[in-house]
């Protein structure tokens, strides 16, 4: 946001920061919720962390070759 300010207003930035945390903490509690009654074990947890962070490391190496061959 203090990135964004440096080229933008001040209203503008404040009120679409202030939207972004509220969406993402009230994403962030309805998930919880949801996941609390799933009974997820801490094993399953760490395996689909580990594989959200696999996926984004392959996405990343994809556009970074691409971008290279560009």
């Amino acid at each position: 946001m203090i990135g964004q300010h440096a080229s933008q207003p001040l209203l503008p930035v404040f009120f679409g920061g202030a939207v972004a945390f509220a969406l993402l903490t009230l994403s962030a509690v309805g998930l919880a919720s949801i996941a609390g009654s799933l009974k997820l074990t801490e094993k399953t947890v760490h395996l689909i962390g580990a594989c959200s962070f696999g996926i984004f490391a392959v996405l990343a190496l994809v556009d970074s070759l691409t971008a290279l061959q560009a």
